[in-house]
């Protein structure tokens, strides 16, 4: 069954068009039905009129038959992308927001393609610091529809109709089967991190103890050398050194002297 065809005008409160003066701008995003995947889509974006400034790019989550969530969860809305994974009901969030200077680079727009955006509109508003926007992965075989707000330099001026309704692709059984191959390599790695710590900790243990010893063997050859040698020098009935062995010689061959 071909999915249904929303129109923004029958799902906006009338209270909220009139308070406030907001202009329905009928025309919608355009689907680019090549470029859908599991994750992500291009859609064309409706050009701005002349007094706009600024313009934010909102995806709503629909539900399996197709319907949008209430007006309340996506008509003056400011969640994050966080917030819309998170919920267990469809929900909307602001996908990016661009200045109008930069319409060219976002003509078309890459729904779910990791970016992030910073957000002025409502700052003054609101006593808010400057947002940030991310137009983070879609989930696979979701339905989604899109639609733009155009602000000037305060307020919003006019909103775009619903993009039609768009589902991204469903997961094959290679993505899921390389999904756990991902997930078993990451396990295998965080074992192998200590693993390897260890074994080379005690690598390093076996170096300084292959130092010590030899070392030490060294040193106790250096004390035998050091012992043979006072051993052949000297008498081992007296204690003579060198020099005074040398001394009588020289006496025993120069007796005169004496």
């Amino acid at each position: 069954m071909a999915a249904q065809k929303y129109l923004l005008k029958d799902y906006l409160p009338s209270y909220w068009i009139f308070s406030k003066k907001v202009f329905l701008f009928l025309a919608s995003p355009v689907i680019i039905p090549s470029t859908i995947t599991k994750e992500s889509f291009v859609i064309k974006l409706q050009t701005p009129r002349d007094e706009i400034r600024f313009c934010q790019v909102v995806l709503i989550t629909l539900s399996t038959n197709g319907s949008l969530p209430k007006p309340s969860q996506y008509v003056d809305n400011y969640n994050s992308y966080h917030d819309a994974q998170a919920s267990a009901q469809p929900s909307s969030y602001i996908a990016a927001e661009f200045d109008i200077v930069d319409f060219e680079k976002f003509r078309e727009f890459t729904v779910g393609d990791g970016s992030v955006s910073l957000g002025v509109v409502g700052m003054s508003k609101y006593g808010a610091a400057v947002r940030e926007y991310f137009n983070g992965p879609l989930s696979s075989d979701t339905l989604y529809t899109v639609y733009q707000r155009f602000y000037n330099e305060k307020d919003l001026v006019y909103i775009s109709d619903f993009l039609h309704p768009t589902k991204t692709k469903q997961k094959d059984n290679f993505d899921e089967f390389r999904g756990s191959q991902a997930e078993s390599k990451t396990s295998q790695e965080d074992f192998k991190l200590p693993f390897i710590l260890v074994i080379v900790l005690l690598l390093i243990f076996l170096l300084i103890l292959g130092v010590v010893v030899i070392y030490r063997r060294r040193y106790m050859q250096m004390q035998q050398n050091n012992v043979q040698l006072t051993t052949e020098t000297c008498p081992p009935s007296g204690s003579c050194t060198i020099n005074q062995t040398g001394n009588e010689n020289e006496q025993e061959n120069n007796p005169a002297k004496v």
